[in-house]
């Protein structure tokens, strides 16, 4: 399996020089446009507010690299302990009257 980045002291020492780790969230960047902050929400979060919200989860799934892409793309294989995508089908349930 392919080292993991964020083992690397080195990535640790580059991430601490960004705007973002000296001024904490006035210096989050803008994504993916202005205006917009990028925040990070555990996945917990995300599937516990849908349930929560009255959604019924019908199928969660991940993106990972399939055999050929990382034969390809070696690169990719990080991508399998992290993956970049999230795909959640879900439901809003209807509410009856009384």
């Amino acid at each position: 399996m392919a080292q993991n980045i964020y083992d690397d002291p080195g990535f640790f020492h580059g991430y601490s020089q960004l705007r973002r780790s000296k001024e904490g969230l006035s210096g989050a960047p803008e994504w993916p446009a202005p205006g917009v902050l990028k925040y990070h929400r555990a996945l917990g979060t995300l599937l516990n507010t849908l349930i929560h919200t009255g959604f019924n989860l019908r199928h969660v799934d991940e993106w990972g690299p399939t055999e050929a892409q990382l034969a390809a793309q070696p690169e990719l294989a990080e991508e399998r302990e992290r993956p970049m995508m999230l795909l959640v089908s879900a439901r809003r349930q209807t509410r009856t009257a009384p």
